[in-house]
């Protein structure tokens, strides 16, 4: 895509230098005097310019819209793998302090995890429905 617009660019910028060229022959012209028969072909192909340089111009916003759309998508990709990312250390960790608690005092974490099941549950869900809708 970044050569699309590369080519449209450059090809702006040819139709920009047709556009100057033909104002400067539409300035010689005027001041001779020859405005009424000499400045119907340079008048003409002044609009020609001037409508490609348009369609060059809605070509490349085009162009950067679609490259807009697909970043937009590759950046909810990565929001989501970031999220599954965080959900993944956190249970890492509350599994590393388990582990630890059961180490240093065996016993605890199951009479722990038998105690409170029920609001470790409910804090999981709530969690869940947070960050879903966050």
């Amino acid at each position: 895509m970044n050569s699309d617009n590369d080519a449209a660019r450059s090809g702006l910028e040819e139709v920009s230098g047709h556009i100057q060229v033909l104002n400067a022959r539409l300035a010689q012209l005027r001041k001779t005097g020859a405005v009424s028969s000499d400045a119907e072909s340079p008048l003409e192909d002044l609009q020609d310019y001037y409508e490609r340089a348009v369609q060059l111009r809605t070509m490349r916003i085009t162009t950067l819209e679609e490259e807009k759309t697909g970043l937009t998508a590759e950046a909810e990709r990565s929001r989501a793998a970031k999220r599954r990312l965080e959900i993944l250390v956190l249970l890492s960790s509350v599994g590393l302090v388990m582990f630890a608690v059961e180490n240093a005092s065996p016993g605890t974490t199951t009479a722990l995890a038998f105690e409170y099941w029920s609001h470790a549950a409910i804090a999981l869900v709530v969690a869940f429905f947070v960050r879903r809708n966050a």
